[in-house]
């Protein structure tokens, strides 16, 4: 997953608000996974959530409304109040993939897909994304 437009909040109010957002950030990804699950930041305002034993897409779009929803509350940043949203990739293993960089692969298409859709949240990744 992606944070929307973070680059203009960065040059606009500088890296301290903008490392102030990450590390919310952080907090409100970690919060709605499980304990078997895992929270990486990749780099800049990229993160990964592994999920494991997904068996239904009903299941990955639960997954994916806790993760929305958790972005609905503003992020305050010294005096500010800031809208945060999120394009969110997902793949799935075994289907499209089988190791850990085509996941990841897959899951930055289908992110990218969404960033395209205007309101879209999420993109699962097939082969005709």
């Amino acid at each position: 997953m992606d944070l929307n437009k973070f680059k203009p909040i960065n040059d606009k109010y500088g890296h301290e608000v903008g490392d102030m957002v990450l590390i919310e950030v952080g907090k409100r990804l970690t919060s709605p996974v499980r304990s078997n699950e895992s929270v990486f930041r990749v780099g800049g305002d990229e993160f990964v959530i592994l999920v494991k034993q997904i068996h239904m897409e009903s299941e990955i779009e639960l997954v994916v409304q806790k993760i929305v929803l958790g972005f609905v509350p503003k992020f305050a940043a010294k005096d500010l109040l800031l809208d945060i949203t999120l394009s969110i990739g997902v793949s799935i293993s075994p289907d499209y993939s089988h190791d850990g960089n085509s996941l990841i692969h897959y899951a930055d298409v289908a992110m990218f897909q969404a960033k395209k859709t205007d309101g879209c949240d999420y993109v699962i990744y097939s082969p005709q994304v």
